[in-house]
């Protein structure tokens, strides 16, 4: 297909999300983008991939605690109030996913790119969830936690994207009218999710000619 699209997969944690993406990666020929966009927004703002790190997908007030901490830049210290801001953060990263919209077709997880790309054309919106105790079976395999850890940990993290989503986006995090689709990993499991997934985007992309 030459007519470039892009899919924003948001997800609840432990959900398969991030494999899912991998699949429809390798099944679309067009690539996957997460981590990455940490690594592109430091290189391109100076600022250590740490601190975006930290932020990564929380709402302002979660760096609280760092913005009395020097943060340093390639060409050298950089005052933290003008810098070390979720905002700021956002911001940065918002201009790294315009760029990798811009290039060609690809899939973005999370951090609000399907608000960041809502005027762009061809962006398909998914959800990706999943039952908690697949969700917990899934985290505690991956992060060896127990039940209990997995279970908080997986509220705490749901709870951190949901903060984040609602407070940049006038959308609400996991709710259908935010999204394009919303898809259960638990139903057809991640690779058949992901066949799901590419199947719907193909059939838009037909319907839009």
């Amino acid at each position: 297909m030459s007519e470039k699209y892009i899919i924003c997969l948001g997800r609840q944690y432990g959900s398969g999300g991030h494999k899912v993406g991998q699949y429809l990666s390798e099944m679309l020929g067009i690539d996957y983008y997460d981590k990455e966009i940490i690594a592109a927004a430091s290189q391109q703002s100076g600022i250590s991939a740490c601190h975006f790190e930290r932020a990564d997908e929380k709402a302002p007030g979660s760096l609280s605690h760092l913005l009395s901490t020097s943060l340093f830049s390639v060409g050298g210290a950089i005052p933290c109030n003008n810098t070390l801001s979720n905002d700021n953060i956002f911001m940065h990263q918002a201009g790294v996913i315009r760029d990798l919209a811009a290039k060609g077709s690809c899939i973005i997880v999370g951090r609000c790119a399907d608000y960041i790309l809502r005027d762009v054309e061809n962006v398909f919106s998914v959800f990706v969830s999943s039952p908690m105790e697949h969700r917990v079976k899934r985290i505690m395999e991956r992060e060896g936690l127990t039940e209990q850890r997995a279970a908080e940990k997986a509220r705490k993290m749901d709870k951190l994207r949901r903060s984040y989503y609602d407070y940049y986006t006038d959308k609400s995090w996991g709710e259908a009218s935010s999204y394009n689709l919303l898809i259960d990993t638990s139903v057809l499991g991640e690779e058949q999710t992901a066949c799901f997934i590419r199947d719907f985007v193909l059939r838009a992309m037909e319907d839009r000619k």
